[in-house]
């Protein structure tokens, strides 16, 4: 066999462009001829992305050649964001690509629940109070009879070394999931669309002997996953450091590893092997004698393969995919048929692809679509077009087309998009989800990691042995000068949208709030009026009540609306709710709300695409602001600065030169993000200039940062000593006590409350300060239910003629969330230099 050491191959997979329309080379199909042949499927059960063990699925899967998963219970959403500001639903977006990202390089494939990561949880109990144990349940014993694993191995034990609460609950969900597969009395909803299965054992991935060299380790299975794959020239440690750092919005960037790497495992059920995980599991191809036969011509093929010359293998494939498409009636032959189909498209050389014109398109619109196609490997193959979906079509012949022996071919469809088409969205957040789970009416598609694009092509592939059917995605290519042709899924998109100037209204006390919508036209017939969903404004009052966008002079115009509270409700403590637009056409008479498009861009994930209804929170908290100028300093990205803008203040991005001449006479208060010392390289340079701003008089408000094995403080970050410890109160509902209730910051410019920290969203903060130097008062303290008060939530000193404020609380969350009693507070932390007192 010649098989060419092409290193550079795995580094192609992490480049989503080359993942949509991809040509395989030798090696590829090498690999996966392997993969064909094996029987062993293993699945990897954790809680988050970047929980998985690269090192053991890239081993797996490209060493073994066994079929490997890994199932995250959640996207992630509730993680920290180190590349941009996205948060929630949006951040579980980019870690969904992120976590396919590393798949296509250690091969492994990806599965998930309908579990949302509400965020940082302490115990197991906590974590399914808000999925719903049973529910999330149901989704793993799903996967499991889908994917029929024969060995199961959780990340974390069910014992909670892990530390984070989702992540003992994943392994507990796993031990529960081994028996209730294979048991016909669970989940019996399931059982029309697949049927129980039993896993031969369940395994913990013990990773206490990596933390302490003094673990006995003598009752742990272990296995050596360092292999050098000469046909890739990598190692396994190489593919997996590639593959983990592509979760890069977790600052996950790990150094490549060589030679030997030992995994230890724990038992947890079903058959204890003895010796190997891998020794005595159930082989489908001695199942029975044509499965048996099929084996054996699989065996020569893979033995004679030539990288060189894949189409070579050909005859042989194209004799066994009827063979083995009689027996997919089990689905591990199902599995199979898919897989050889894969292998007779890439072994033809064949390379096809749909492209349009643009990315958007509108319900109703037609498009003119080109199909290509060429064969770089000389096959007796010729393709036709089945058709397009049920989200378009076209007239189009489904005759027997040649396909030119490495000469582009092009057919070009008037391709009509239905009416009713649904708007681009994640299948997972099309619907409201609920604290701890996401909703989709249809169980089937739970596991399933993204959305099928909502525009493609269905075109077979006839050789005279055999014909298989292959889906191809409607792109858009386009050329970048730096980055070369690049592609994109095409998108389906609302006739209007609109954005908020501000994600933020805050009304402070009877105040006239003057609230921006930009809109944009996408279709430039539209004409009608927008408006403010009367549902929203009980107690609010808003001028005008509608705006005509009959008359722009462009497809984008800015309208304005200026709200009020009546003045019976300005008694109130306060409170905080969505506001959304309705757009009335003046044809149809039909209203709608008005969606906003939500584009996510970075070069390691695709363009990400969503919408959702188009809304700005409006919020009353009576408070005073005392102070007008704000200057920010960026950290790992989050919402505060523009929520800030939202209450009130001024507030302006400072930059390196802003920074190091900074004045207490042009700002109130400088505040820097989150994470700003973990993630900004230039905060070492700037910190003293920030302490220097602080001395001459000036407030300084520094949010938290991390102190952790992924990041660390580099700099002192007060002017007095204080350590950053990982304590932090998850439970969002947990009593705050004033420690000073009479200090400045708890009494001006607002007197806080205890009703100040009601309404808090996901947790009360995190990474607290502690070892603070005598300097600090400490203003707060708190406990998660059951745990120890905590202090070191938020500190505070006089420096020079100046404040100095360190938070852990998280602001981040809060105020984007519109809580009331946080804008208060954070009012009082802007306010401090404007007290008498001090």
């Amino acid at each position: 066999m010649k098989s060419p050491r092409i290193s550079s191959l795995i580094l192609l997979y992490s480049s989503i462009h080359f993942a949509l329309s991809a040509q395989q080379s030798g090696v590829d199909i090498f690999q996966k001829l392997q993969k064909l042949g094996s029987s062993t499927s293993v699945l990897y059960i954790a809680a988050h992305p970047d929980d998985e063990n690269t090192r053991l699925l890239s081993y797996l899967s490209n060493e073994l050649h066994l079929r490997t998963a890994y199932l995250s219970l959640t996207r992630g959403d509730g993680g920290q964001n180190l590349i941009g500001s996205e948060t929630e639903e949006a951040l579980g977006l980019i870690r969904t690509q992120e976590l396919l990202a590393a798949r296509r390089v250690d091969g492994a494939e990806q599965f998930f629940t309908r579990a949302f990561d509400f965020g940082y949880s302490k115990t197991p109990e906590e974590t399914f109070s808000i999925w719903n144990r049973d529910s999330i349940l149901h989704d793993v014993v799903w996967v499991i009879r889908n994917f029929r694993p024969d060995v199961i191995i959780t990340r974390f034990p069910t014992t909670g070394e892990g530390g984070h609460g989702h992540h003992t609950a994943s392994a507990i969900l796993a031990v529960d999931a081994f028996a209730a597969a294979a048991d016909p009395k669970r989940f019996t909803n399931q059982l029309k669309k697949c049927e129980p299965w039993q896993a031969t054992r369940l395994y913990w991935n013990n990773f206490m002997p990596s933390r302490d060299e003094k673990t006995d380790t003598k009752n742990m299975l272990k296995l050596n996953v360092g292999a050098y794959n000469a046909a890739l020239g990598l190692s396994m440690g190489e593919i997996a450091s590639m593959s983990r750092s592509q979760h890069k919005s977790q600052g996950f960037g790990v150094k490549k590893q060589r030679g030997e790497i030992i995994e230890y495992f724990t038992y947890l059920a079903g058959d204890s092997a003895k010796t190997d995980l891998l020794e005595n599991l159930p082989n489908r191809w001695t199942s029975n004698q044509q499965a048996s036969d099929i084996k054996t011509s699989l065996d020569a093929l893979i033995a004679g393969f030539d990288a060189s010359s894949p189409e070579k293998s050909l005859p042989t494939l194209l004799q066994l995919a009827p063979k083995i498409k009689a027996l997919t009636k089990d689905p591990f032959f199902a599995d199979r048929l898919r897989r050889i189909d894969e292998l007779l498209y890439a072994a033809a050389g064949i390379f096809s692809d749909f492209t349009a014109p643009a990315f958007e398109y509108l319900p109703g619109d037609s498009i003119t679509a080109t199909w290509a196609f060429i064969q770089r490997n000389r096959c007796n193959a010729k393709v036709r077009m089945k058709g397009f979906g049920s989200n378009s079509k076209a007239n189009f012949s489904d005759s027997l087309i040649s396909i030119p022996v490495n000469s582009l071919k092009e057919q070009k469809f008037n391709l009509a998009i239905n009416s009713a088409t649904e708007l681009s969205n994640p299948y997972w957040i099309k619907l409201p989800h609920d604290e701890g789970r996401f909703v989709h009416p249809d169980f089937s598609i739970t596991g399933t990691p993204e959305s099928e694009a909502p525009l493609y092509a269905d075109v077979e592939i006839v050789f005279p042995e055999y014909t298989f059917s292959k889906r191809i995605p409607l792109l858009y290519k386009w050329v970048d000068p730096v980055k070369g042709e690049l592609l994109r899924r095409v998108e389906i998109v609302p006739p209007l949208r609109a954005s908020a100037s501000l994600p933020i209204a805050l009304d402070a006390g009877g105040e006239r709030i003057s609230l921006e919508l930009n809109i944009e036209k996408v279709r430039k017939s539209a004409i009608g009026r927008i408006s403010i969903d009367p549902a929203c404004l009980d107690g609010i009052t808003a001028e005008p009540a509608a705006v005509s966008i009959n008359e722009f002079a462009s497809n984008r115009k800015t309208i304005r609306f200026t709200l009020q509270m009546k003045p019976n409700r300005a008694l109130m403590h306060g409170f905080s709710r969505d506001l959304f637009f309705i757009y009335t056409d003046s044809v149809s008479g039909k209203s709608e709300r008005i969606k906003t498009t939500h584009r996510i861009a970075y070069d390691h994930i695709p363009t990400l695409t969503y919408h959702d209804d188009c809304r700005v929170r409006f919020v009353f908290a009576p408070m005073k602001r005392e102070v007008q100028q704000i200057g920010y300093v960026e950290g790992a990205g989050d919402e505060v600065a523009e929520a800030l803008k939202g209450a009130g203040y001024s507030v302006k991005i400072l930059n390196d030169e802003e920074i190091r001449n900074l004045q207490p006479s042009q700002y109130d208060a400088v505040v820097v993000g989150i994470r700003a010392l973990n993630s900004v390289e230039q905060m070492a340079e700037w910190m003293p200039f920030l302490l220097k701003y602080t001395e001459a008089g000036g407030t300084l408000v520094m949010q938290y940062n991390t102190r952790n094995w992924i990041s660390d403080v580099k700099v002192q970050p007060g002017p007095y000593p204080f350590e950053i410890s990982r304590n932090r109160v998850t439970n969002e509902r947990s009593e705050v006590k004033f420690n000073l209730p009479e200090h400045p910051l708890m009494k001006f410019p607002n007197a806080l409350l205890h009703s100040d920290f009601e309404g808090w969203v996901q947790e009360r903060g995190v990474y607290f300060t502690e070892k603070e130097d005598s300097h600090y008062a400490n203003l707060l303290s708190m406990a998660d239910p059951g745990e120890k008060e905590l202090n070191g939530s938020l500190i505070y000193t006089a420096y020079g003629k100046g404040h100095y404020i360190y938070t852990g609380l998280a602001f981040f969350r809060q105020l984007p969330a519109g809580v009331p009693g946080a804008f208060r507070l954070f009012a009082n932390l802007l306010a401090a230099g404007k007290h008498e007192q001090y």
